[in-house]
């Protein structure tokens, strides 16, 4: 992503603004065009042009950003906070396949052994099978306020190691994650959510490495 300095403000061009906010870059052409601006809540670009592009401040793709997300879904009424769930029950109440809580499960350990949460909320006991209360899992995957990773630089995009990291906890025998529930397991870390296009450019991204690192290997 190209980042210039302008007026002592750091901005990119619509291609870096498509990969600042993870959205296509033929979508940010279009929100980004002059008469759709006022329509889209798209920022207006920095008034002087470099390489004849438009280039866009990063704190104002960042208020885009805060202005443009969903609303945060409701938390389920439960009659029952402290019944305690499983590993299934917690699959259900996030709607994802179970595979996907399973690699949550072994994404969340080492963080567990630490004493804090990981992708799931520490459970009531580290020895399997893992249970939780129905209330900390629902207040945890409905949130009020959307979580952050701690320790990441603001803006940060998912990268080729990130996704290497979430495949090399796939077990051996079991079938790898789709894309899509590639793009939930990221999304754990990651606001906004990854899209199932950045997983794709990222899958492309990894065989590419991959290939170049064979054809070293080779000569």
């Amino acid at each position: 992503m190209e980042i210039r300095t302008i007026g002592g403000r750091r901005a990119t061009n619509r291609r870096g603004a498509a990969e600042y906010l993870s959205i296509p870059l033929n979508t940010v052409r279009i929100k980004s065009s002059p008469g759709q601006r006022g329509q889209t809540g798209w920022p207006e670009p920095l008034g002087e042009r470099l390489d004849g592009q438009d280039w866009f401040a990063l704190d104002d793709l960042d208020a885009y950003r805060k202005r443009s997300r969903p609303a945060l879904p409701p938390p389920p009424q439960v009659e029952d906070p402290e019944r305690v769930i499983g590993v299934s029950d917690f699959a259900r109440l996030r709607d994802v396949a179970l595979e996907t809580i399973k690699t949550y499960v072994k994404l969340s350990l080492d963080d567990w052994l630490a004493g804090r949460p990981g992708y799931l909320p520490r459970p009531l006991s580290l020895q399997a099978p893992y249970q939780w209360r129905l209330g900390d899992a629902v207040a945890w995957s409905f949130p009020t306020e959307r979580r952050t990773s701690s320790g990441r630089p603001p803006g940060r995009r998912p990268t080729t190691a990130d996704l290497r990291r979430v495949l090399a906890v796939t077990t051996a025998g079991e079938p790898k994650p789709t894309a899509r529930q590639l793009a939930a397991l990221l999304s754990v870390e990651f606001d906004p959510p990854v899209s199932l296009q950045t997983v794709y450019r990222l899958m492309r991204r990894l065989r590419q490495e991959d290939d170049a690192a064979a054809c070293q290997s080779g000569d």
